[in-house]
């Protein structure tokens, strides 16, 4: 209505002619419209089809289209179709390839976005026109023409020859006929295809390359080939060079080609599973390796739009607090924090909120020497477990224990989600009864689980990876890197006669020795024991530990020297006190003390009530009995540590005159002894009889001086001259670098190879200066010979294996020991061949093993000079297909790497079954290529028939705890759907995740990324069930939560954010690099 002049009211009349044509007609004026349905597509294929000949003039992006439309179809009426590619203006980095040409530029763009998998067969057929003379390419720079001129008509406008260009996008073209009836149009017609024949005759030929570029991006090949171009994929770490931004920073530190292969491995693990163990030889360069794990998982992490989650912590021994700040410094980075790890265990107060804080801010959390944590009642350890971190790194050379405890305690740290739901019923079974430990299908489980998680690389093998290409593996000197060879030599101690008949007295006492100290405390094992027998046998082999302990404990310490042996009877400061010397700042031993302390109490053992009074010995029920088996045990202390005293200094001092003797050939000597306080001894006897000698002790601790005095000079690049003789512990036996060093000294020997191949690590290094190391082993008389111990030894094996015992084992008593106990002969030789197998981490291997072991080795199925022509191929380099005659159906897919996900395998079974897993795809692979396999021809059906078989399945070959996470999400959500108070808004956002996570979405959806958005909503939620757990036997995972659907609210905004960040950017038949389709005979 609107007001008249005169204030009447008028109505206004409008007139709407519905029938009016708003767009021209499409046969002249070809356009992509919704509604009505229109596209030039429609319009310009009968063209095609009705021509003998046809030009055609795009941009180059349009070759996917150009070969699903000539590679698919034969159009009988044509006899030449010539394709003129022009280029595209608008791709970025244009600038570039004006120096390089549009050639480059074209197979740039298509290496780089590739072709599904799917269009293998259309490829095929469009080479076989183009060698026919059906089709021909040409090039032309600097063209941006879009002309596509038929027998009949021709069309000019904007429509790109590409999928978009000729269906979506909103376009304009110009079609005119050629119709001699019609003469202003027909010239229309002869000048646009003088326009188009002009530009294709004043072009370039591109045949020959065009054929080059669509078999590097889809290539039929021999079964070999496409595995060698799998295997390539996963070991060379090519596609890492998405990673731009990060990749010139870490090319400025000269990264090793084995620490670059070990950095893509680790970002592949951790894109999997969240979690990795670093677990390559002490000198390898793990501590660089993992600087860059962390910088190039920050940058992933941005790259994928969870640049707020990129905080990292480094938790490490306080000696090497400095080695991981420099090496971040080398990259220009200060903001990453490390942490002591002794601040874990003794942190209080004020310090340890503020730890607990910074562990919780963590998204990144870096553990050295991971296998400290361990202990299941440790502080640290449970620091770290209870840590929920993203991502998860522990660094360790050092080899995980056998002890079935160790292991489950290892799977803690690496995250119970991650084990499938088999092996998490497994681990709740070890964890509840342990004596199922025994049972070795049970064990290799779990080691095949870890060892998932595993990169690990033997010294041989990365001697092999160096003598490849030497000039890239230099260390700060600019020398060449490699582990120095060992010189294995022998010395001998020097103790008398009288010495001798000394500690064969004292070896003799020791045997009266009960282990009270070890024997306070009786209680239950954490898991059910009912019977008399098993509760008997349980004391029996307590009362045998604690006895065998003590025994071994004495021998162990005479052998270090007469001092240690004191000391761990009567105490530091009595034993400084009787030789005259200072130095060991923290008091240690005293067992005489604890006796006393024992006597003193008045009490009587604890012991659990189901343990019945007749499985103890009378002394140990007894009060009476009790206080005198302590004053007997007393009494056999004393005597020893008598006898010690009476003892020369030959043996100690003859260990020094060898040091002073083989300084004459080294420079720069590390001394290794179990015992810190015979190292003050030690350094006693140098200033008395050899003042001018420069000796140094490094105990290890984080406040000791000398420590870091040794750190300084035995360093790399030191500056420090002159000779120098480190007499060190243990504790510096991990984490340092020592390689200066040209001599390993071993003062005592150890029982455990782990500690020897230790020791020896801090000087045989991947970046020493030294060709040969010397390493020197002690021959002792047989008085003090290790080979005393055998029996000992054994039954240490079996109190490995107790669980609920008051005492842990020292760790110079962890792992495996040696067996070979007759001479030091033998003491070497097993050394060597623990060495050279990698016996340490026997049952864990490296998760790539599998992979590597197809191309090297006496198992390998592809010659390894194959495998070289794919090792410097750019992973652009695209698909790589193959067809064989087998016993039964299967299929092999090996998808690419790109920025935002690393490479992975699958294998498609006769059954349909997917296996994701580097072993079992490896031993179907084994299982289904026969040597002479015989190749097929190009199968269109069995591979459309298979692509879309693993494109159906792609959530179930999700990882475990992220296929978990999904699968608990549905089921709340459902329940959660149930409730007939929720509020439209609510609802619809539930079914939209729903439709996302079942399949049933019209977009494709990154079920990976969808996961970790899940993971990171349902993890505090687990860590609020797990500390509230009542039942501290319960073990919990994800799965746990599904009955917590009622306590959790989700926001709709937080929701729908999920699903707009997880549409897939690229279909995953286009990151197919390598198939193998075995296809039945007869089929």
């Amino acid at each position: 209505m609107c007001p008249s002049l005169d204030g009447s009211q008028n109505t206004l009349q409008f007139t709407m002619d519905f029938d009016k044509p708003k767009w021209p007609d499409q046969d002249v004026f070809p356009l992509n419209l919704k509604s009505p349905s229109r596209t030039v597509r429609n319009v310009i294929y009968p063209d095609i089809e009705d021509s003998a000949e046809y030009i055609i003039v795009t941009g180059f992006t349009s070759l996917s289209n150009l070969i699903d439309l000539f590679g698919s179809k034969d159009f009988k009426n044509n006899r030449l179709v010539r394709v003129l590619i022009g280029f595209e203006p608008n791709i970025k980095g244009r600038k570039k390839y004006q120096r390089l040409g549009l050639d480059k530029e074209i197979k740039d763009y298509w290496l780089k976005h590739g072709l599904s998998i799917m269009q293998g067969g259309a490829v095929m057929h469009l080479i076989d026109k183009i060698n026919r003379g059906l089709i021909a390419f040409r090039f032309r720079d600097k063209l941006h023409a879009k002309i596509y001129v038929g027998d009949n008509y021709a069309m000019l406008g904007s429509s790109n020859f590409s999928h978009n260009g000729l269906t979506t996008q909103e376009e304009a073209n110009i079609r005119v006929k050629n119709d001699d009836k019609n003469p202003f149009e027909q010239q229309q017609y002869r000048d646009i295809k003088l326009i188009a024949d002009s530009y294709y005759d004043d072009s370039l030929p591109y045949n020959e390359k065009v054929i080059e570029l669509l078999k590097d991006l889809i290539n039929e090949v021999s079964w070999q080939e496409a595995l060698a171009r799998a295997i390539a994929e996963v070991l060379e770490g090519s596609w890492l060079n998405e990673y731009k931004d990060i990749i010139s920073k870490l090319e400025l530190t000269k990264l090793w080609p084995t620490q670059w292969k070990g950095l893509a491995q680790a970002i592949s693990i951790l894109q999997s599973h969240s979690n990795v163990l670093i677990a390559d030889p002490t000198g390898a360069g793990k501590t660089k390796l993992c600087t860059s794990l962390v910088l190039s998982l920050q940058h992933w992490l941005y790259d994928i739009g969870r640049n707020y989650r990129t905080e990292s912590l480094i938790v490490c021994p306080p000696l090497v607090l400095d080695k991981w700040a420099s090496e971040f410094k080398a990259f220009n980075r200060i903001n990453h924090a490390q942490i002591s790890h002794g601040l874990l265990s003794n942190s209080s107060g004020k310090n340890r909120k503020k730890l607990i804080e910074d562990l919780n801010l963590a998204n990144i959390l870096v553990i050295d020497e991971a296998h400290n944590y361990l202990s299941a009642d440790s502080n640290r350890t449970h620091l770290i477990k209870d840590n929920k971190a993203d991502y998860k790194i522990l660094v360790t050379a050092t080899p995980i224990s056998r002890k079935v405890e160790d292991i489950l305690r290892l799977i803690d740290l690496l995250d119970v989600d991650n084990l499938t739901d088999e092996d998490f019923i497994i681990y709740q079974q070890l964890v509840l009864k342990p004596y199922l430990g025994n049972r070795p299908e049970n064990i290799k489980s779990l080691r095949k689980f870890i060892s998932k998680f595993t990169v690990r690389r033997t010294k041989k093998a990365l001697n092999r990876e160096i003598e490849k290409d030497e000039k890239k593996y230099l260390n700060r000197l600019g020398a060449t890197c490699k582990f120095p060879r060992q010189q294995e030599k022998i010395y001998f101690t020097k103790e008398s006669d009288k010495d001798k008949a000394i500690v064969k007295e004292i070896n003799e006492l020791a045997k009266q020795i009960k282990g009270i100290t070890y024997l306070t405390k009786f209680h239950l094992p954490n898991y059910e024991v009912s019977s008399d027998e098993s509760l008997k046998s349980i004391i029996d082999q307590r009362l045998h530990g604690g006895k065998q302990l003590s025994i071994y404990t004495v021998r162990a310490r005479l052998r270090s020297s007469k001092v240690a042996l004191i000391e761990h009877i009567e105490g530091t400061k009595k034993a400084m006190d009787e030789f005259g010397f200072e130095g060991k700042s923290n008091d240690s031993g005293d067992k005489l003390g604890s006796i006393e302390r024992i006597m003193e109490s008045g009490k009587l053992p604890f012991r659990h009530q189901k343990f019945k009074s007749e499985y103890f010995p009378e002394w140990l029920t007894d009060m009476e009995s009790y206080q005198l088996a302590c004053r007997q045990e007393y009494g056999v202390y004393e005597k020893i540590s008598q006898l010690a005293k009476r003892l020369s200094n030959n043996r100690e001092l003859g260990k020094v005159e060898e040091l002073i003797r083989i300084s004459a050939v080294h420079e720069n000597i590390l001394a290794f002894d179990s015992a810190v306080i015979t190292l003050y001894y030690l350094r006693k006897l140098f200033e008395e009889n050899y003042p001018a000698s420069k000796i140094l002790v490094a105990s290890g601790s984080e406040t000791d001086a000398g420590s870091g005095k040794v750190l300084d000079i035995f360093r790399l690049d030191s500056d420090v001259g002159g000779k120098c003789i480190a007499l060190c512990s243990d504790k510096m036996s991990e984490s340092v670098d020592l390689q200066r060093a040209s001599c390993v000294f071993l003062l005592d020997t150890p029982s455990v190879l782990r500690v020897v191949e230790q020791r020896i690590g801090r000087a045989d290094r991947m970046d020493s200066m030294h060709e040969f190391i010397d390493i020197y082993w002690a021959v002792d008389s047989d008085e003090y010979a290790m080979k005393t111990d055998e029996r000992l030894f054994e039954t240490n094996n079996i109190v490995e294996q107790i669980y609920g015992a008051n005492f842990d084992l020292p760790e110079e008593l962890k792992g495996r020991k040696f067996e070979k106990l007759s001479s030091t002969k033998e003491l070497i030789k097993e050394f060597k061949e623990f060495v050279d197998k990698d016996e340490s981490w026997t049952g864990i291997h490296d998760s790539f093993q599998f992979v590597i072991n197809l191309k090297e080795g006496k198992t390998a199925i592809i010659k390894e000079e194959l495998y070289d022509q794919f090792t410097n191929v750019s992973s652009a380099v695209k698909t790589k297909v193959s067809f064989i005659q087998g016993e039964r159906n299967w299929c092999f897919i090996a998808l690419r790497g790109d920025k935002n996900k690393s490479p992975r395998w699958y294998f498609i079974d006769e059954l349909g079954d997917i296996h994701t897993d580097y072993p079992d795809v490896c031993q179907k692979l084994r299982d289904n290529i026969m040597g002479e396999s015989k190749g097929l021809s190009w199968d269109q059906n069995s591979l459309e028939h298979y692509v879309s078989l693993f494109q159906s399945k792609e959530r179930e070959l999700l990882p475990p705890k992220k296929r978990r996470a999904l699968e608990v999400a549905e089921y709340i959500l459902t329940m959660k759907l149930k409730n007939k108070k929720i509020d439209s808004e609510e609802g619809s956002a539930y079914q939209e995740m729903i439709g996302a996570m079942n399949g049933s979405s019209d977009e494709a959806v990154d079920y990976e990324r969808l996961a970790e958005e899940w993971i990171q909503i349902l993890q505090p939620a687990l860590k609020l069930k797990r500390e509230n757990n009542r039942r501290k036997r319960t073990i919990l995972n994800l799965a746990n939560l599904k009955g917590e659907y009622r306590n959790m609210e989700f926001d709709v905004p937080q929701l729908l954010g999920m699903l707009e960040r997880c549409v897939l950017g690229k279909d995953i038949d286009k990151r197919i690099a390598a198939c193998i389709i075995g296809v039945a005979a007869g089929e």
